[in-house]
């Protein structure tokens, strides 16, 4: 009369038949209440965000979260959802990792049908999907690359609008997929609009070569790599602004010159087909897709494919930027609260990168006059401040200010000053935050005296 709660599943119903007997004969059987197994969402502690060295949060470390104290009461596989925030908006527009939540799988009678394709940007670009549609991928709660939900296409889409996209010329698409088949004139792994309104479309031809169609119209199969039937490929599109670059399973496999997009939200999204036609399907199962409202360096690219969802690659850094991480559980049937991270300021620990005395060339000979010494400065990250020129006089060294002109910065220097012989100078540069570089040391020559001359003959 008892069941053991090791046998129960959240989302399961459970009743039970009772048939009386006096050891002759059955009484008539009845049966008892239904009772629905609730699932208890996992629960977690506010996550911190470090850089991997807590000393500089500079642009030469990367971003890790931390996810404190996740439990579940249930047992259950949690997944922590990341999604980063960079100077407090989102950089994903779309967010989607295809977990369980609020009755996602569709099936019959319990539970009702209705399939909830979740959207964590915070955007709230969610689909909701009708279980009576033929056009309704599969989703299955195993199914994913991570073993984990995902959504199988057969002849199959999902399309949905959204809210968010700001840099309309650089942005990444992200996803996994594994191909059943794929169509001679392209399946259509993800794409904005169609026909005179197509924004882009990423897809792959029956070779498994990436194609995309943008403000070049559509491209043939870009770079040598392609997505192997049957198997799991980490897919990223980037349009940077100049091009289009294909990565596949974490490296770079190609590119096409100024190809570029028609714009970001300018119409509906799909995934698995084109927009309001009924061909380019692609069948097979779609994994953890995301749209990225920024181009991601290869860096980041490459760890997504490792499964570093946790994770910042620090080129993706810039100083002064602040990011914060919001964190869900996932359990495969429902979400824990989101807690979103401690907040992290970009600093500027590097010094200015390039430092070097354009002229004089090193080993020069002057007599005497005014001598123009320059030097070239450069850095990414930070103004310079101040640039300083000391100069080694073999007798009592000295230092100049120059002049900044767009980077080369220049002074002039009364050689009268200096004695003759070798001499040397070097340049020391200082950023906005006192960060310093300096050139190596040039050498040069001080001769005022004349030659003598003397006659041997006759």
């Amino acid at each position: 009369h008892e069941i053991d709660d090791n046998e129960t599943r959240a989302g399961e119903y459970w009743n039970v038949t009772i048939t009386p007997n006096d050891g002759s004969v059955d009484g008539a059987p009845l049966f008892s209440n239904t009772v629905k197994i609730l699932n208890t969402p996992p629960t977690h502690a506010t996550p911190i965000l470090n850089t991997t060295n807590v000393t500089t949060n500079s642009t030469l470390t990367n971003l890790t979260a931390y996810n404190v104290s996740t439990a579940d009461v249930d047992n259950d596989l949690v997944k922590n959802i990341y999604n980063w925030m960079r100077n407090g908006t989102s950089i994903a527009v779309l967010n989607m990792p295809f977990e369980g939540i609020n009755n996602t799988a569709i099936t019959a009678g319990y539970p009702p049908d209705v399939n909830f394709v979740w959207d964590y940007s915070g955007y709230g670009n969610h689909v909701v999907l009708s279980g009576d549609s033929n056009n309704v991928p599969l989703w299955n709660s195993t199914g994913g690359y991570d073993g984990r939900g995902a959504y199988e296409f057969n002849k199959s889409f999902i399309t949905g609008t959204k809210q968010g996209c700001k840099a309309e010329a650089n942005i990444t698409i992200t996803l996994w997929a594994k191909p059943t088949q794929l169509e001679t004139t392209g399946s259509v792994l993800f794409g904005e609009g169609t026909g005179a309104s197509t924004s882009y479309v990423v897809g792959a031809l029956s070779t498994g070569r990436v194609y995309v169609q943008g403000s070049l119209g559509a491209s043939e199969g870009i770079g040598t790599k392609g997505l192997a039937l049957n198997s799991w490929n980490h897919v990223a599109g980037v349009f940077n602004g100049s091009g289009f670059f294909v990565y596949i399973n974490g490296s770079l496999s190609g590119s096409i010159d100024s190809m570029k997009t028609n714009g970001c939200g300018i119409a509906a999204w799909t995934i698995g087909r084109h927009l309001n036609t009924n061909f380019n399907y692609f069948n097979g199962t779609i994994d953890e897709l995301v749209l990225w409202d920024r181009p991601l360096t290869g860096q980041e690219i490459n760890a997504l494919f490792n499964n570093r969802t946790d994770l910042i690659a620090g080129q993706e850094l810039r100083v002064n930027d602040v990011w914060s991480v919001q964190v869900t559980p996932n359990d495969g049937s429902a979400d824990g609260g989101m807690l979103q991270s401690n907040n992290v300021t970009i600093l500027d620990k590097t010094p200015p990168f390039f430092v070097n005395i354009s002229n004089p060339v090193n080993s020069s000979n002057f007599s005497a006059g005014m001598q123009a010494f320059n030097a070239t400065v450069l850095d990414t990250e930070s103004d310079i401040s101040r640039v300083l020129f000391m100069f080694n006089t073999n007798a009592t060294p000295f230092n100049a200010t120059p002049t900044n002109r767009s980077g080369n910065w220049g002074v002039l220097v009364n050689l009268t000053v200096f004695p003759e012989g070798l001499h040397s100078a070097i340049v020391f540069a200082n950023d906005t935050v006192d960060n310093i570089n300096n050139t190596i040391n040039i050498s040069f020559t001080v001769d005022r005296t004349k030659p003598s001359v003397t006659f041997i003959l006759p």
